[in-house]
């Protein structure tokens, strides 16, 4: 009977589900964990020549905030990072992602390898890896920030007029409306901030790929309001990237780059897509742009393209 009691004991103890507190950290931080065979000058030159600029800005930011310590620093605080990658010596090869090790939320990269050539061939063929997965972490914690503190008058009044769903932070107020268009804007009367949101349909599906861009632009140009004179477009002088995903339900293309005015010394970047809604045969467009001169704009625009990227349409 002991016996049995003690089993049933030690199952009960094993079913006991630990929680842990959030992981912390900025959008697209990644901290680096080198023990002392690995933090090496060539190492971390290596992986910061992995760390692209981020695409679509005006001026250039690398896609993720790489910090880097040694491994007798990796403690207590350290330990809390959303996104943590340890590079460590041991006699086998090997590359693992772990879920929440210290915190809820938390991605943890283990290189493991005898020396630094076998680490840089381990970097070398999972670095894309871990650094989309830290974008994906990272995205998916700012979604539930969002979600979590979205304004409910505005979701409520996009559901009924659009019949989408719609999370957008409490920052954001109407500014204009028509019946097929709304734009949000975000504004701070200390800085030169303007955030923008657009939202509007068409009833013709079928259009051309050419002419729904042509659509677009006549769309911000009439509507947006700027001064006598100008008029918001495109700016055609910078690349423009595009990419296509298809769903079960839509084909969706989205594209970023820069906007400007034509006719005055305003622009920044912008992030665009447009939903061919098979559900009630219709287009939906949804528009961000951003005028936040001389400061970092990655960030922001991180949480408009997720915005955005949530967008779920319902059926009329």
């Amino acid at each position: 009977m002991k016996e049995v009691f003690f089993v049933i004991l030690i199952f009960l103890c094993s079913c006991v589900d630990v929680s842990y507190e959030e992981s912390s950290g900025g959008i697209n931080e990644i901290l680096f964990v080198l023990d002392k065979e690995h933090n090496k000058k060539s190492i971390k030159d290596f992986i910061n020549s992995k760390n692209q600029n981020f695409k679509g800005l005006p001026q250039k930011q690398k896609t993720l905030d790489i910090t880097y310590i040694p491994s007798q620093s990796f403690k207590d605080i350290f330990k809390k990072q959303r996104c943590i990658a340890i590079l460590a010596e041991s006699e086998t090869e090997s590359f693992r992602v772990i879920n929440e090790k210290w915190a809820g939320g938390q991605k943890v990269f283990y290189f493991t390898a005898p020396d630094s050539e076998k680490i840089k061939n381990l970097l070398y063929e999972n670095i894309d890896t871990v650094f989309h997965k830290t974008q994906a972490t990272h995205i998916d914690f700012l979604f539930q920030e969002i979600k979590s503190q979205h304004n409910k008058d505005v979701y409520n009044y996009i559901k009924d007029k659009f019949n989408i769903s719609f999370y957008a932070p409490g920052t954001f107020v109407l500014n204009k409306e028509e019946k097929n268009t709304v734009w949000f804007l975000s504004e701070s009367e200390k800085t030169d901030y303007l955030n923008n949101i657009l939202i509007y349909t068409h009833e013709d599906k079928k259009l051309s790929s050419d002419l729904i861009l042509e659509l677009r632009e006549s769309k911000i140009k009439d509507f947006i309001e700027t001064q006598e004179g100008s008029y918001m477009t495109t700016d055609k002088r910078y690349d423009i990237f595009f990419n296509k995903d298809t769903s079960l339900y839509f084909l969706e293309n989205t594209f970023f780059g820069l906007w400007r005015l034509e006719g005055a010394t305003m622009g920044g970047p912008f992030y665009s897509k447009i939903i061919r809604d098979t559900i009630n045969d219709r287009l939906i467009f949804l528009e961000s742009f951003l005028f936040y001169p001389n400061e970092n704009k990655r960030n922001i625009m991180i949480q408009n393209k997720t915005i955005l990227d949530n967008v779920v349409v319902f059926k009329n």
